[in-house]
């Protein structure tokens, strides 16, 4: 792709980022679209894997109860969401929803810097 000034567009800059992402939306190509998709899915399938094992170092001798209870979080999330969406879409504007799930992102980034992997969770009074 080139630049206004006739150059070639570096892969970093934000005219090629916007492009990547928007252009097959804008112009419906299904091709385009389905890639941008999937390079969304598989980012997210990557960075999964680092949640359940942290999960399983610190739960030790109950790491199936603690996954079990985090996923169950995890889908009771998904259902908030398919509910909430609408109603915020409704009363803000479209793009509201994009913005509170960006903002309950963030919150869950920061959350991940209280946790410490080479700290054991310990139940009260048990052995």
């Amino acid at each position: 792709m080139e630049n206004a000034q006739g150059g070639a567009e570096s892969p970093r800059s934000p005219c090629f980022l916007r492009r990547f992402f928007w252009l097959p939306v804008l112009k419906r190509q299904a091709p385009a679209a389905s890639l941008v998709l999937a390079a969304g899915a598989g980012a997210l399938y990557l960075a999964q894997s680092s949640y359940w094992s942290v999960t399983a170092d610190i739960a030790g001798a109950r790491a199936g109860s603690t996954s079990g209870f985090m996923n169950m979080g995890a889908q009771f999330g998904g259902g908030v969401t398919a509910v909430l969406t609408p109603v915020i879409a409704a009363h803000a504007g479209w793009r509201y929803p994009f913005f509170f799930a960006a903002a309950l992102s963030a919150l869950g980034a920061l959350a991940w810097l209280a946790v410490d992997p080479a700290k054991n969770l310990e139940c009260a009074g048990t052995q």
